[in-house]
């Protein structure tokens, strides 16, 4: 990952994690499925920590199908 673009991310990871402080707040938004937006914001920053280090990454189908729920439930708020 070139460092331009490593910047970028670690700019974006941080204003998601400052996001996620309002724990109590997002809670009344998302509910119970809060947990499944926090699993797909990490599942992304995992992978992009890996694209980081220039590792090859392919998410799985499973991986897929839980970023488009969380997706999904961004769009119907």
């Amino acid at each position: 990952m070139e460092q331009e673009d490593l910047k970028k991310y670690q700019e974006t990871v941080g204003k998601i994690k400052g996001i996620l402080k309002y724990e109590a707040d997002l809670r009344k938004v998302f509910g119970p499925r809060l947990d499944k937006v926090q699993g797909a914001l990490g599942l992304m920053e995992s992978q992009m920590d890996d694209l980081a280090e220039d590792k090859a990454v392919e998410a799985s189908g499973e991986e897929k199908s839980r970023v488009k729920e969380v997706v999904n439930l961004f769009l119907s708020i």
